[in-house]
C-alpha cells in the first residue's frame, strides 16, 4: 500500500514516468501476493496518470476495469473517483456523449449519497462534485464556451479544495486560467495556482505549462 500511495507524490512532482514504474511494480507484487483490492486501487491510479499523460484510450480502459475489479471485490468506494477520471479522459478526448454519460453516472452516485446524508444529518449536499464540475468545465472549453468553463473549472477547484490532495485543485486552476481573458482576473488566479502548488508540493506538467504560457 505504501508504494501505492508514494505514486501520487511522483505525480505532484510531475514525474509520471516513475509513477507509471511504480504502478507497474505494486501491479506485479500484488497479484503474487494476491492483494486483489490493492491490485484494482493500483489500476485505478494507472487510470489517473494515463489520463494526465495524455493517453485518453488507455485511461478508459484501465479506468474501467478498475471499477470491475472494485465492484468484484464489494468496494464501490472509489467508483466515483475512477469514473471522474474516466469522463475527464474522455472529454479531453473530445468523446463528448460518452463523457456526457459519465456525468450522468456520477450524478447519481452524488444523489445516492446525498439521500444517505439526508437520512443521517437531516442535510444534503447542494453543490456539484470536483468530477463533475471538471468534466462540465473541459466540455465547455472544448465548445468554446469559455464563461462556461470559467464558472465550472471554478466551481472544480472549490469543491476541491480541502482535500488531502492539492492536484486536483491545480488542475482545475490551470483550466480556469486558460479560460479567463481578463488580465486583473487572470493574475489573481495565477497567484491561487501559484499558492496551491507551493502549499502542495506540486510541479506543473509540460502540457498545462504549455496551456497558461508559463
Amino acid at each position: 500500500m505504501a508504494q501505492n500511495n508514494l505514486t501520487w507524490h511522483e505525480i505532484r512532482a510531475g514525474d509520471l514516468r516513475a509513477a507509471r514504474r511504480r504502478l507497474a511494480a505494486v501491479d506485479r507484487l500484488a497479484a503474487e501476493c494476491g492483494e486483489h483490492r490493492l491490485r484494482a486501487l493500483a489500476r485505478a491510479n494507472l487510470a489517473e496518470v494515463a489520463r494526465l499523460d495524455g493517453r485518453y484510450e488507455e485511461a478508459e480502459v484501465v479506468g474501467r476495469r478498475a471499477i470491475a475489479a472494485l465492484a468484484e471485490l464489494g468496494d464501490p468506494g472509489h467508483k466515483r473517483r475512477v469514473l471522474g477520471t474516466i469522463g475527464r479522459a474522455l472529454a479531453e478526448a473530445g468523446r463528448v456523449d460518452e463523457a456526457k454519460a459519465a456525468l450522468t453516472e456520477i450524478r447519481e452516485l452524488v444523489a445516492s449519497g446525498d439521500l444517505a446524508d439526508r437520512a443521517a444529518t437531516g442535510k444534503a449536499r447542494s453543490a456539484e462534485s470536483g468530477e463533475v464540475a471538471s468534466i462540465e468545465a473541459t466540455l465547455a472549453l472544448r465548445r468554446g464556451d469559455r464563461k462556461a468553463a470559467a464558472e465550472w473549472f471554478t466551481a472544480a477547484a472549490q469543491a476541491y479544495a480541502g482535500a488531502h490532495d492539492l492536484r486536483d485543485v491545480a488542475e482545475a486552476l490551470v483550466g480556469l486560467v486558460a479560460s479567463t481573458d481578463e488580465p486583473e482576473a487572470r493574475a489573481g488566479v495565477v497567484d491561487w495556482l501559484t499558492s496551491v502548488c507551493k502549499e502542495g508540493g506540486i510541479t506543473l506538467l509540460p502540457r498545462e505549462k504549455a496551456l497558461i504560457s508559463v
